[in-house]
């Protein structure tokens, strides 16, 4: 987690999440939220744009003793691509699993 928030944050500035709503069950806490931030780095291959954007995500996270143990998470990359870019679509696939940039 800690890797990915740095991969995010060498990315993207003015970082801040708006959370819409937070609902907590037993060990799982589901967030549903926008990410707002402004394009100042690479990311996935597309240089910097200096573009502002807001996306969409659902997060859902399972805890165990205390520990955040398992991550889901449902966001509007499409949207995101297209306020970066104007186009649909990423500019190179992502493959599950892989390490950011992989």
């Amino acid at each position: 987690m800690v890797q990915a928030m740095l991969w995010l944050k060498g990315a993207f500035s003015e970082r801040r999440y708006e959370l819409h709503q937070v609902i907590g069950e037993g060990e799982t806490v589901v967030i549903y939220c926008t990410f707002h931030a402004r394009h100042t780095g690479e990311f996935l291959g597309l240089p910097p744009t200096n573009r502002p954007f807001a996306v969409r995500q659902v997060h859902i996270v399972r805890f165990q003793d205390g520990k955040g143990i398992e991550h889901w998470a449902v966001r509007d990359d499409a949207a995101l691509m297209r306020q970066l870019t104007g186009e649909p679509t990423m500019t190179k696939p992502v493959t599950a699993g892989a390490a950011p940039g992989q």
